[in-house]
Order: structure tokens, then sequence, then C-alpha cells
């Protein structure tokens, strides 16, 4: 797909201007965890979301988005909340809890002690140099928007997911697909097409 931009709390970083036609390019993978791409231009992104490890500064991060080119050339945003391109996980204090072992293998007793828990985030996005200095989007992204493969014509949809704990939106809480973006439903689904000099057009 054709990335175009990465915003930052609506703002471009111009990721991709010196690139030719200012144009990115992107694969959708699956079996990535992360976003991912070039050093020279993911620093400037990490740097506006530095997380800190505790996940104490979550609530003040800004949201950041992916600019993408839908299928007739438009620019269409991605939006992610910061709890939405973070990773977070619980992990031991070391030294809190009190356990016997058994063959290498901790053991809680009647008078063992539990050890303590606790939060720890770091961003789902990171540098990754490959071939064709490509972006890689990936589980950091696909956790957020449902994707739809089009091979025959070449094309990706996506389409914002609703997670099992939060309510359905609203139709009028769902921006209008533009006319030239293709939907589908209440929730819109956009197809982004590879970069112009890949693009295949269906007769």
């Amino acid at each position: 797909v054709g990335l175009k931009d990465i915003l930052v709390d609506g703002k471009p970083l111009h990721a991709c201007d010196k690139r030719p036609d200012g144009i990115c390019p992107a694969v959708v993978d699956t079996g990535s965890s992360l976003l991912t791409g070039p050093s020279d231009e993911v620093k400037p992104l990490l740097e506006k979301i530095h997380t800190q490890e505790g996940c104490d500064n979550l609530a003040s991060m800004p949201s950041v988005s992916l600019r993408l080119l839908d299928k007739d050339g438009q620019v269409v945003d991605y939006p992610m909340a910061p709890k939405e391109y973070t990773l977070r996980t619980l992990e031991e204090v070391p030294n809190t809890g009190d356990t016997g072992y058994f063959k290498e293998f901790p053991v809680l007793g009647s008078n063992a002690k539990a050890p303590e828990v606790r939060p720890h985030c770091e961003p789902g996005v990171g540098v990754m140099d490959v071939p064709g200095a490509k972006w890689v989007i990936g589980d950091t992204f696909l956790r957020r928007y449902y994707s739809v493969y089009d091979d025959d014509r070449g094309l990706v949809g996506f389409v914002r997911s609703v997670h099992p704990d939060e309510a359905p939106l609203a139709p009028e809480s769902v921006p209008a697909p533009s006319k030239l973006a293709a939907s589908t439903g209440r929730l819109g689904l956009y197809l982004a097409a590879p970069p112009p000099s890949r693009c295949r057009r269906a007769a």
C-alpha cells in the first residue's frame, strides 16, 4: 500500500517527503507485531511518543494516524489512540515475593508471599531497515482496523473494528466515506491500493 505520511495529534511529520512522489511503500503483514519502518523515518515518530515504562504518561500521549492512499489516489487517515499503539503488559517486581522452589520451579506454599506486579508499557512502533526501505504495518495497526484482502485487484480494505469492551459506534459518530472511497455498512470500508507503480486496475 502507499503510505503518504504519519500524523501526530493531526500534525504531519513529512515522513515520506523525500520518497519518489512523496509515497513510502508499505506492506500489510498480519504476522508482524509492530508498526515498523526505516530508521530515519521512524525515529522522529518515536521522539513524539516517548512512553514511560510504568505507563504513567499514557493519558497525556498524542494520537497517531497513518495517512494512506486509497484506490483512487486520495488520502485517508487512520487514527490510533495511545492505548492502541502502546504495548501494555504486567511484569513482576524483583525481590517482592517469598516463594519456595521445587526442581528450579517457584512454588507458592502456605506461608509464601506472591510477588508484586506492575504495568509495563512500550511503543508498538519500531525501527526495521528492510530491502526497499518499506514500512511494515503489523498488529499495532491491525488490532484497531480490520483488514480485508482482494488479491485479484491488488487491494487491501480497512475498517475500524469494534472490540468486545467497546460499545458499537453510532452512525452519526462515523465520518461518511468520501465519494472516492468504497464503503460498506455503517463503519465504512476504505480500499488502499499499492503505490502507483504497482497498482493494478480492474477492467
